[in-house]
């Protein structure tokens, strides 16, 4: 069995995309993995980089250049999505594979994933998890033509059926998507990938792909469990929720510098931010209070 992994990023996330593969690597040191980054251009010394990341591990890596112009002016819809969060969906198209594991590179692999490679597609698409804890999925689902008992899925781990991707034209039908409805368009590839795909992939258990949505609050037993035995942590959304920023209120970015400290990148350090740090540490967390205790509810029930 072959066991292909592809990331897709910039020269800007090289570091990240090394910290999340030696995490990978380093967890799953049984596992051969033919490695493909695809890639607009990047510079010899980030190529360098990567090859100091794999050193040491059985890895067959290939770097992709991929045509920008093929996304070009797309809309992303958020500040903190690039273009290059479209390549993915060029992956089936550039590489021979039947099946293909997709992680994006704010990702850190904390446990055994050889079963990705292993479940049954049943004839859909895409393997994924659902995004969690977010409220927007729901509101988004009818503006994107979606079917009311669709579920929206995070394009940050995808395990690919490449053959039914290419045989249904699913690159060129998400462009044509992106192009003509650019103000539908919130997440980039994720919203054009929901669209098109609509109810035609199956879900993956949450460990693999542990969002920032369920973390920091109550949740249900079964919710608990996958946390507790996670071994894909995502670092989704934006600043501060991001391990690389000196304020981030995801609880597992040390599981970040961990791996950061196995790669070229070790002596990295987020420029300190103290203003930020007291706001999303203490002010805002005590104006939430104050306002649920000062709420008309509150008072009622009082």
């Amino acid at each position: 069995m072959r066991y292909v992994v592809a990331f897709a990023t910039d020269n800007n996330y090289i570091q990240h995309f090394c910290v999340c593969l030696k995490s990978l690597l380093v967890n799953n040191k049984e596992i051969n993995f033919e490695i493909y980054l695809l890639n607009e251009g990047i510079t010899e010394e980030n190529k360098e980089n990567i090859l100091k990341t794999i050193e040491g591990h059985n890895v067959l890596f290939k770097n992709i250049s991929i045509n920008k112009k093929l996304f070009e002016n797309l809309n992303t819809g958020t500040a903190h999505l690039a273009t290059s969060a479209y390549y993915r969906l060029a992956i089936p198209n550039m590489i021979n594979a039947d099946r293909v594991l997709y992680l994006d590179s704010d990702i850190i692999v904390t446990g055994k994933i050889k079963e990705l490679f292993e479940i049954d597609f049943n004839d859909k698409y895409v393997l994924a998890i659902e995004e969690v804890g977010r409220e927007y999925t729901e509101l988004i689902k009818p503006i994107l033509g979606m079917s009311p008992n669709a579920k929206y899925l995070n394009s940050g781990v995808l395990v690919i059926n490449t053959k039914k991707w290419i045989s249904d034209n699913i690159l060129e039908k998400c462009i044509n998507f992106a192009r003509e409805n650019p103000d539908k368009i919130l997440y980039a590839d994720q919203d054009c990938l929901n669209a098109i795909i609509n109810t035609e992939w199956n879900v993956l258990p949450l460990r693999y792909n542990l969002q920032a949505g369920v973390l920091n609050k109550k949740v249900p037993l079964n919710i608990q469990n996958e946390i507790n035995n996670r071994h894909i942590i995502h670092f989704t959304g934006a600043y501060p929720f991001k391990p690389w920023y000196y304020v981030c209120l995801n609880p597992y970015k040390n599981e970040y510098f961990k791996y950061l400290k196995m790669t070229p990148f070790k002596n990295y350090k987020p420029k300190p931010n103290y203003i930020d740090f007291i706001k999303f540490n203490y002010v805002l967390p005590t104006l939430s209070i104050l306002k649920k205790y000062f709420s008309p509810k509150f008072i009622q029930i009082r």
